[in-house]
């Protein structure tokens, strides 16, 4: 695990409440809609746009100002002592591919206050910052990244079957190591349990099916991996706060298809 995410919830501002300083506490800002300019002693001076993403962490001193009223999703985090993970993000990057997927999940789950609900989002705050620093940091080597090949194999193996019953004997089989190795490296590696990586998993295609396809809900339960569309739509809602049908009425909304 690279980082323990602290917080998440939109906000809009016409203003920062902080136009010069440093943040309290390391942040991510993804910008949905306006614009603003910020300025580091070292980085020079830059402007974050609708679909941009930039980090800051608690000891870089900035100054910025909002250009056009904006709405963002801020995200709060610690990152761990010692993993290998530099929070100073001195330009704007566009959120795209996998890296906006997780974004767009932590924004759904940020409106759930649950335990269960920070636990998705850590948990999609920390496939963001792998993807990012495999990605984005040139002076990182993909093989110094804290990414064991058996736990790469183990995620490929649960992405690429989700419809199928998922166990973490059957991973531990597919890959070729035992329950416990797999159990205690899957862990150190992504803070996250076998069980509760297969939970995430499922919950992101869910959403992305939800969102780009016309499938029926019950079809979408099966192609997620679940026996019974009831059991789907109520874990659905534990973890996003409304019904599939809600979620996908309220992307057709914010899109203007409806």
């Amino acid at each position: 695990m690279i980082a323990t995410l602290a917080d998440s919830y939109l906000t809009t501002r016409e203003e920062f409440e902080l136009t010069s300083g440093y943040q309290p506490i390391d942040s991510l800002f993804y910008v949905k809609s306006g614009c603003f300019s910020y300025k580091t002693e070292n980085g020079g001076e830059h402007t974050v746009n609708s679909g941009d993403f930039i980090i800051f962490n608690k000891s870089t001193k900035m100054e910025r100002t909002v250009l056009s009223k904006i709405e963002m999703l801020y995200i709060k985090f610690y990152p761990i002592k010692g993993a290998l993970y530099t929070t100073a993000i001195t330009t704007p990057i566009k959120a795209e591919g996998r890296i906006r997927e997780d974004l767009e999940i932590i924004e759904q789950l940020s409106s759930n206050r649950s335990y269960q609900s920070l636990k998705l989002r850590n948990h999609y705050f920390n496939d963001l910052i792998i993807t990012l620093l495999t990605k984005f940091d040139k002076n990182v080597q993909p093989t110094t990244l804290p990414i064991h090949t058996a736990i790469d194999n183990a995620i490929e193996y649960i992405e690429n079957n989700l419809k199928q019953k998922i166990t973490v004997s059957s991973v531990a089989n597919a890959i070729g190591v035992s329950v416990s190795s797999l159990e205690s490296k899957f862990v150190s590696i992504t803070g996250k349990s076998v069980y509760d990586y297969v939970i995430g998993a499922r919950l992101r295609l869910s959403l992305q099916l939800l969102s780009t396809t016309a499938l029926t809900v019950t079809a979408i339960s099966e192609k997620c991996g679940y026996d019974n569309v009831f059991y789907f739509c109520n874990a659905f809602k534990k973890m996003i706060g409304c019904t599939p049908t809600q979620y996908r009425q309220r992307n057709l909304e914010l899109s203007g298809h409806n």
